[in-house]
């Protein structure tokens, strides 16, 4: 993820907000994933989803 902005920040191009939003999925799922991690609860499948299908999308583009 540092990589892809980095590079979309040093190429002078500009972060549309419909990737900016699937930006913030992926921490959103990754965040929600670590906090059950630490707190020894389940994690919901449609947050990991949502992340996974950000990701495919920021990686396709």
């Amino acid at each position: 993820m540092a990589n892809y902005l980095q590079q979309r920040i040093e190429g002078g191009q500009r972060i549309e907000d419909n990737t900016l939003a699937c930006i913030a999925d992926v921490i959103m799922a990754v965040d929600h994933h670590l906090d059950g991690f630490e707190h020894n609860r389940p994690v919901s499948k449609q947050a990991l989803d949502v992340g996974q299908q950000s990701l495919s999308h920021l990686l396709a583009a």
